[in-house]
């Protein structure tokens, strides 16, 4: 959805975000195209499109198109891309319009987007030059041609010749609610109000949790990342309009849409097709079992010498191992907390894998390195046991979906707290190495 580009050094500032609704001036400036046609929306490019494109009005030739490009093999790219073209031969306009543009060279660049602090721009192209850079992606691109009347052409124009100056263009990404599909649609909708109708489209009923699973089936490292990073919001049903912030959802959600004009409803798309094919289509093939399976291995062979150690002598000693397993959770704990609070995500807020890994678990990993268990321990054990045990018994009715990894980290943490506090508590000290019991 995002892709590379140059610094840009053509000015700063923020854009008006493109899903303020209609209203006050917007409305009487779309009324007014309406009644005065394409005369108005000429003298409206004469004061707004200063230096980017000849003040002019579109001929009827013009067409207005929404192109989606596939995902492709990069973390970047894995969900795909989407973009307005506008082209008009009489007036030799070919302008390509990309929400998605950012700079990985900019500083402090990862620091922003994990802070969400990074500022997203619109940038323009040609066509020729957007499908040259996706051939060589290996990314097919579908053209969706837009059923629009002229008046509704010039308007959008307008709209993106001015969200395309300096002082507009860039604005703060979010990753599911301000992204470059959803500054696409909301453009549209800001041109074409009521006249606009988004239909139902196919998993509008999931929530954008289980919409992102479909896009790293084959990625299960990517897909258990995103399980433990974003929180409860994710779990939200996204219906129709949310789902949109896929490229594929939003092209699916334009084949199904419909405008008005002429007081008549037609389809919103006029025709479609894809522009090239894959060289090499990519594997989707569900390889979660390459993280799962071994995940639960590990659990089975930690359960039978854990059991082997709950029936054997229980003798207090250093354990590297469970240090090692708590201070992870532990560190994994840390990450959340700063990702919900000290973040200006929405998606990673109110996360309950900190029910699981509390940043606790650090204090936990040192205290099991002293040479005697202290009563801090034992207690802190003890209430591990309980927090991680019900956390366990709740899966089901969670109102967060929890990926089944974790789950096996809960069942190996929850049996090594178990051995460790039956330790902790009755058991002996281990000799010192060296000395003569």
């Amino acid at each position: 959805m995002k892709k590379t580009s140059k610094p840009d050094t053509a000015g700063g500032g923020r854009s008006v975000k493109a899903a303020t609704p209609v209203s006050g001036t917007a409305s009487l400036f779309n009324t007014l195209l309406r009644r005065s046609g394409v005369l108005i929306a000429a003298l409206m490019l004469t004061f707004v499109c200063f230096g980017g494109v000849q003040a002019q009005a579109l001929s009827d030739s013009a067409r207005v198109s929404l192109f989606t490009m596939l995902p492709g093999k990069h973390l970047h790219s894995m969900f795909g891309h989407s973009a307005f073209g506008i082209y008009d031969p009489v007036n030799n306009i070919d302008r390509v319009y990309n929400y998605g543009t950012f700079n990985f060279g900019e500083p402090g660049f990862v620091w922003k987007f994990v802070r969400r602090e990074l500022d997203y721009k619109l940038s323009i192209t040609t066509r020729d030059m957007m499908l040259r850079e996706y051939q060589l992606e290996d990314r097919p691109v579908i053209e969706q041609v837009l059923n629009l009347p002229p008046w509704a052409r010039e308007s959008l124009f307008i709209f993106l010749e001015t969200n395309y100056l300096p002082e507009n263009r860039y604005y703060r990404y979010d990753f599911l609610f301000d992204n470059c599909s959803t500054r696409l649609r909301d453009a549209l909708i800001s041109v074409l109000g009521d006249d606009l109708t988004f239909n139902d489209i196919p998993a509008g009923d999931t929530t954008y949790r289980h919409l992102l699973d479909r896009y790293v089936v084959d990625r299960p490292g990517i897909d258990w990342g995103f399980d433990l990073g974003l929180g409860l919001p994710t779990d939200a049903v996204a219906g129709t309009h949310g789902a949109q912030f896929l490229p594929d959802y939003l092209l699916r959600a334009f084949d199904e849409a419909t405008v008005r004009f002429d007081g008549v409803k037609q389809p919103l798309v006029a025709s479609k097709s894809q522009l090239f094919n894959y060289r090499s289509k990519p594997d989707m093939n569900n390889e979660l079992a390459w993280l799962l399976w071994p995940a639960w291995g590990i659990v089975f062979v930690v359960g039978i010498f854990s059991l082997r150690s709950w029936r054997g002598p229980q003798v207090w000693r250093a354990a590297p191992a469970d240090a090692l397993l708590f201070g992870v959770a532990g560190l994994l704990g840390l990450l959340i907390t700063f990702l919900w609070f000290f973040t200006e995500h929405v998606v990673t807020k109110s996360n309950m894998n900190l029910l699981w890994t509390p940043p606790t678990h650090l204090v936990a990993a040192l205290l099991l390195f002293k040479r005697e268990p202290t009563k801090l321990l034992r207690l802190y054990l003890g209430l591990a046991i309980v927090a991680t045990g019900l956390t366990l018994a709740a899966l089901p009715i969670l109102p967060q979906s929890i990926h089944p990894v974790s789950a096996a980290c809960m069942v190996l943490l929850l049996m090594r707290a178990l051995v460790l506090w039956r330790r902790a508590a009755i058991g002996t000290t281990a000799p010192a190495r060296g000395s003569k019991s």
